[in-house]
C-alpha cells in the first residue's frame, strides 16, 4: 500500500432512501504517487487491468463486493491536490453516480425514458458531491 495514511470518509449516494446503506469510500492521499500505489496494489488484489499513471483521482466501483464491507460499493481515490478542485470532484462523482446506478438502480437507459428517473441520477450526483464537501472540510479544515 502506499507510504502515508490517507484522510478517509464515506459518502452515501442515496442517503435519505430507506434502509439505503450503500457508500464510497474516499481516500485523499498526500501525493500523486501515493495514490497511484495505493490504487495499483488495489488493482493487483482484485486482478483488473492497469490504468495509466496520469491521473489525479479515480473511481472504483465494485461490482462484487467484499463480505467484509458489505455495503461498499466502491472507492473514489484523489490526490491532495486533485481533492480541492470541484472540477475534478464533480468528474469523479459523476463516475461514481453512474456506477452505482449501473449495478444498483438500472441501465443508463432509464434516464433517458423517465424524467423522475434524470432527477434521481441528477440527485446522487448532488449528495456526492454535497457530502465529498462537507467531509473535505470536516477532515482537512480548509475551505478551498
Amino acid at each position: 500500500m502506499a507510504s502515508r495514511n490517507p484522510v478517509t470518509f464515506a459518502i452515501y449516494p442515496e442517503p435519505h432512501r430507506r434502509n439505503c446503506r450503500l457508500y464510497y469510500a474516499v481516500f485523499i492521499w498526500r501525493t500523486k504517487q501515493d495514490m497511484h500505489n495505493a490504487v495499483a496494489a488495489l488493482r493487483k488484489l482484485r486482478k483488473w487491468s492497469r490504468v495509466g499513471n496520469n491521473y489525479l483521482g479515480i473511481v472504483m466501483g465494485f461490482t462484487n463486493r467484499d463480505p467484509k464491507v458489505p455495503h461498499c460499493v466502491g472507492h473514489v481515490h484523489l490526490c491532495r491536490k486533485a481533492a480541492r478542485r470541484g472540477g475534478i470532484v464533480t468528474h469523479e462523482m459523476a463516475h461514481a453516480a453512474s456506477y452505482y446506478w449501473m449495478n444498483h438502480v438500472g441501465s443508463m437507459r432509464m434516464i433517458e425514458t423517465a424524467e423522475r428517473n434524470d432527477e434521481r441520477f441528477a440527485y446522487i450526483v448532488g449528495e456526492l458531491n454535497r457530502q465529498y464537501w462537507a467531509n473535505w472540510y470536516r477532515s482537512v479544515g480548509e475551505p478551498h
